[in-house]
């Protein structure tokens, strides 16, 4: 039935819409009179001149590389054209000509002008010999033609008769040619067609948006829903979709590469499908399929990993069989709310109804996308039915769960009254000294919290998910064993850790800016630090083909009073934008010392900077462009974080530049000798334990415990798993154990409370290593770890050789104090 009316709809259009007025190669309009909000379709039979780019009128002679002139009906696919008895082909360059025979209008008439939607995949509209529309740049090969897909609208000069020609180049898109019909109006009625239809896709975007930052912001205020964020990342790739299938990105960023705008548009479809059948099993978990759900997400991964490798002209070759995969997952969610409202399931009610809607409305765009019929595109409206429908029933949920949660609440109140008053008292004290220093407090240093704060609690929350994308990389690197499968894995670490580098950075900043970062100067190996920033970056700078040395002077003193961690981190940021910017030629690193002072030389053959931008360099945010590095961008805070740096240890960092010839930065730091550090004791082999250890893992969450629990069985150890602070007291008290490593924020009770009552715990059971294993990273949160009684502390993301390390020293074979 709701195919039926799809049809019906589109019928009607096609009724509306299907007149020819095109007849071998001309259009005789010169009985029409044009109106308001006429607009007629150029359809019929066009001249169309394969393989050759011409401007001329109709009749003129081609070049003679190009086929003989034929007649083609609008609109077509260049692969169902016959030129001398084989068909075209999808990739190439041809002409359609067509002659106007306009009426005769006054002076002051309003203009006529002729739009064409859309063309596969770039074209170019001629009137009389003269360029007046392009989408792009059309050629005769792919490395002359640049795509630019828009509406390709133009005026028509005065006069009664027009020679048009449309020139369209295909290299991208298996469907070559023009792909929605040429239209002929008023330039008002087609200019406000055309503002109309992008104000109803931003209204459809902005609804989309409010309804994603709405459910968002219930999830990270601390209700966690899980099917909030799967509705917010859902409406995410609908706004993403109509950005790229309509084409609006090109008016945000009008050089983005059509190839890109491709791929993201197909690979995103599948994406929404796979994140709306996510979000349905959360709401309905009882009436779907999980091998439905499985199979969409393999399906998902399968196309992303294809968008990767092959060319764009593969996704865009499988355009039906994708319109008929979005298809049926809009009926395969038809299908779940109806049967969930047949069992009476909470919220089926409106969301039967939102998905009989979204249907039709996506089967009208597929039915034309098809060429089934003629009709104007309504999806977006569809993304907006759909959204608001799965809102109500996510709001009607949440009203229950609320409900819910008001009756226990108030079961507990009754039960624990005398508690809740002394809370109440307690509160309320508290209230009025917070209210009291609120008050002694100026507003820099509110604001500077406040902000301090937020990065803090975002750079937890990012750290958190790298530990788990970090960690499952690293066991899939071990594990497997196929080259190239384990290049892409170590492709995977590496941008995770610069991920993690990149919200260093910004923790870093705030932390300076709010006068919280600490210098902690000891005996240092400066060349040992130096050349541990080399080899960092040395595998990078070869992979671009430049020379890379590293010089230590051998006056250079071995050890010095000095921040080791801080001196790598300068020379690391400094390092990191020379490679960056080099694209050929050298980057080196010299060191030596100068009267009581360490010098410090970064340089580079890159593009440089011009003179008027070096005042500014070091300035926050701050971020060079240069035509010879475009698309390098970075946070801007290296340099800046540098120079802070270089200054909270008592220094300065300068730079020379010339422009086109490369750069020469300088860090300049005070230099104090010291005796050589004692050589450490060999430790023993990190896979060889002297003994068994018992590990107990307590974290919340699914993918830390089975990444931290990895490493450690891979360590030859024996572990447990708990999922809160109650069960990790628990095992601790009934086990023996060697190690714990304990999140801190972890439901019922968190890694401090359970850390100071495993201390309480009967020996041997108190006398257990506990290691802290945390996102949250700052100096002042590990001394909280030491005072509430663990041992150490590792932040995630967690590499496997600090957790082996931590093993290797506690399975040592102890010595037994009694016995001496």
């Amino acid at each position: 039935m709701l195919l039926a009316i799809a049809l019906a709809t589109g019928l009607a259009a096609n009724v509306a819409y299907a007149q020819i007025i095109v007849h071998d190669g001309v259009a005789d309009l010169r009985q029409w009179n044009p109106k308001s909000g006429e607009i007629l379709e150029l359809r019929g039979d066009w001249e169309f001149v394969p393989g050759a780019l011409v401007s001329s009128p109709m009749g003129t002679p081609v070049p003679e590389a190009a086929g003989p002139p034929r007649l083609t009906r609008l609109p077509n696919r260049w692969n169902e054209i016959d030129v001398q008895g084989k068909p075209f082909g999808s990739f190439g360059a041809a002409t359609y000509r067509l002659k106007l025979l306009l009426p005769a209008r006054p002076a002051d008439a309003a203009p006529l002008a002729l739009a064409i939607r859309e063309v596969y995949t770039t074209g170019r509209i001629y009137v009389n010999g003269q360029e007046i529309a392009a989408s792009g740049r059309p050629a005769l090969d792919a490395a002359s033609e640049l795509a630019r897909a828009k509406l390709l609208s133009a005026r028509l000069p005065p006069g009664v008769e027009a020679e048009i020609a449309v020139q369209v180049s295909n290299f991208l898109h298996f469907e070559g040619g023009i792909s929605f019909m040429p239209r002929l109006g008023l330039e008002a009625d087609l200019d406000h067609e055309e503002h109309q239809e992008v104000w109803t896709y931003l209204l459809v975007i902005g609804a989309l948006g409010g309804l994603t930052l709405f459910f968002l912001a219930a999830y990270l205020a601390g209700r966690r829903d899980y099917g909030a964020l799967l509705f917010g990342l859902t409406c995410i790739l609908a706004i993403v979709r109509i950005f790229s299938a309509r084409r609006l990105i090109y008016d945000l960023y009008p050089d983005v590469p059509h190839r890109l705008v491709v791929a993201i548009e197909y690979v995103d479809l599948y994406l929404l499908v796979t994140s709306s059948l996510l979000l349905w099993q959360w709401l309905f978990p009882k009436e779907t399929y999980a091998r439905v759900i499985q199979f969409t997400c393999v399906l998902s991964l399968f196309v992303i990993g294809a968008a990767l490798v092959f060319p764009v002209y593969w996704l865009t070759y499988f355009r039906d069989i994708l319109t008929l995969y979005a298809a049926v997952g809009s009926f395969y969610g038809f299908g779940v709310a109806l049967v969930a409202w047949w069992r009476g399931r909470l919220g089926s009610t409106p969301m039967v109804i939102a998905m009989a809607v979204a249907f039709v409305l996506f089967m009208h765009d597929i039915l034309a996308n098809l060429k089934v019929i003629v009709g104007t595109d309504v999806g977006a409206f569809a993304f907006i039915v759909f959204a608001l429908g799965n809102a109500v029933v996510m709001g009607q949920r949440a009203e229950a769960a609320l409900a819910r949660e008001e009756n226990l609440s108030r079961e507990t109140a009754r039960l624990n009254q005398s508690l809740e008053m002394q809370v109440r008292e307690r509160t309320q004290h508290l209230e009025r000294e917070i209210e009291r220093r609120a008050e002694a407090e100026q507003e820099s240093a509110r604001a500077s919290a406040a902000k301090s704060e937020f990065l803090a609690t975002m750079s937890h929350e990012i750290r958190t998910p790298l530990n788990g994308v970090i960690g499952i990389a690293q066991i899939l690197y071990e594990d497997v064993k196929d080259p190239a499968l384990r290049s892409r894995v170590n492709a995977l670490v590496n941008t995770g850790e610069l991920l993690l580098s990149i919200v260093s950075d910004i923790l870093d900043f705030s932390k300076i800016e709010a006068g919280q970062f600490e210098i902690n100067p000891k005996s240092a190996a400066i060349g040992v630090a130096i050349r541990d920033v080399g080899s960092l970056f040395k595998s990078q700078a070869i992979l671009k083909g430049l020379r890379f040395t590293v010089s230590i002077d051998p006056d250079l003193p071995t050890h010095a009073l000095i921040d080791s961690n801080r001196l790598r981190q300068i020379i690391a940021n400094i390092v990191a934008n020379a490679v960056k910017f080099t694209d050929e030629g050298e980057v080196t690193i010299v060191a030596k010392a100068i009267d009581d002072r360490l010098i410090v030389e970064v340089g580079d053959t890159g593009v440089g900077i011009a003179s008027d931008m070096l005042p500014d360099l070091f300035k926050p945010f701050m971020q060079i462009r240069s035509s010879l590095a475009d698309g390098q961008r970075g946070t801007g805070l290296g340099l800046s974080i540098a120079s802070r740096l270089t200054q909270l240890m008592g220094g300065r960092i300068s730079v020379t530049s010339e422009l086109g010839r490369g750069s020469v930065f300088r860090v300049d730091l005070p230099l104090m000798q010291t005796i050589d550090a004692e050589v450490p004791a060999s430790e023993p082999a990190l896979h060889s334990p002297s003994r068994k250890l018992r590990v107990l893992v307590a974290d919340d969450g699914e993918v830390n415990r089975m990444i931290l629990g990895e490493f450690v069985r891979r360590e030859g150890h024996e572990v447990l798993f708990a999922q809160d602070g109650i069960e990790a007291i628990t095992i601790a008290s009934r086990e023996q154990l060697d190690l714990i490593f304990i999140d801190i924020a972890m439901p019922k009770i968190d890694g401090f409370e359970a850390t100071k009552a495993i201390r309480k715990l009967a020996q041997p059971a108190c006398r257990v290593r506990i290691i802290a294993a945390t996102a949250t990273t700052q100096e002042t949160f590990r001394m909280q770890c030491l005072d509430a009684g663990m041992d150490d502390f590792i932040p995630k993301p967690i590499r496997r050789p600090d957790v082996a390390r931590i093993l290797a020293q506690i399975a040592q074979p102890q010595i037994n104090v009694d016995t001496i």
